[in-house]
């Protein structure tokens, strides 16, 4: 049904619509007012398991299959995202969600989205260095959570970026069981700066330049608004330096 519901736009579009291919197929209206573009990336991995006896045992696995639908509908200033993963064991919403241009330098997004904390998670699995991350970031607090949040452009531009959202601190697989009830919004906030020409979301450096660098602080505060007594406030501060080819991410977190 969400995918459905982001096709729409293109049911009030002109009747002319233009096909073209920019690292996935786009979808265009002859006005420029509606825009829809589709991705998909696969990561796969075959192991093979031999023992001093017997035969080898084979596996072939999709650790991630990413279905992607982004674009904007009736302005440039509205946009909207879609994202599934496709995996070997399951179909899972990741995104799903609307950005609307409010102002200058001001945007408000609602929906299923990664919350602007960790610089580690911001970053995509296609933008790592290695094929996953560290086995301790699911530990620091980020990921995804459905929420509204204000922004100038988190994770999109260099120079000054910002972001400040409420969230409802369940992530994004909530189970009808006792969990499901839990009370626990969260206040998700993040303040950066990144020198010029700096691409601060990706592990790697292709352009091999000279130096470039980026510092954020980020704060998470869980209200316990269910009175459990398992509230946590977190603080963060994570920066990135390139130079020549060269990169290296440093971050820090305060758990309470």
């Amino acid at each position: 049904m969400r995918i459905i519901a982001l096709l729409l736009p293109l049911l009030w579009a002109p009747r002319a619509l233009a096909f073209d291919y920019d690292e996935g197929l786009v979808i265009d209206s002859d006005d420029g007012r509606f825009l829809l573009k589709t991705g998909m990336r696969l990561q796969v991995r075959a192991t093979v398991a031999a023992a001093n006896s017997g035969s080898p045992e084979h596996e072939f696995t999709v650790p991630r299959g990413r279905l992607e639908f982004t674009g904007h509908a009736w302005s440039e200033g509205l946009t909207y995202a879609f994202q599934a993963d496709l995996n070997s064991e399951r179909v899972q919403m990741l995104d799903y969600f609307v950005d609307y241009r409010v102002g200058a330098g001001m945007r408000l997004r609602a929906g299923q989205y990664k919350k602007p904390f960790n610089r580690h998670q911001l970053q995509s699995t296609n933008a790592l260095a290695l094929v996953e991350r560290a086995l301790i970031d699911e530990h620091y607090g980020g990921g995804r959570d459905v929420g509204l949040m204000l922004h100038n452009g988190i994770a999109q531009k260099t120079g000054f970026e910002w972001a400040l959202g409420a969230f409802d601190g369940h992530g994004i697989s909530v189970e009808p069981s006792v969990e499901a009830r839990r009370v626990h919004p969260l206040i998700v906030g993040r303040m950066g700066l990144s020198t010029p020409g700096m691409d601060e979301y990706s592990q790697i450096d292709f352009n091999r330049g000279g130096f470039r660098g980026a510092l954020a602080f980020n704060t998470q505060l869980d209200f316990d608004a269910d009175q459990t007594r398992d509230g946590l406030t977190r603080h963060g501060l994570d920066g990135i330096v390139k130079i020549g080819g060269l990169v290296r991410g440093s971050r820090k977190v305060s758990v309470k």
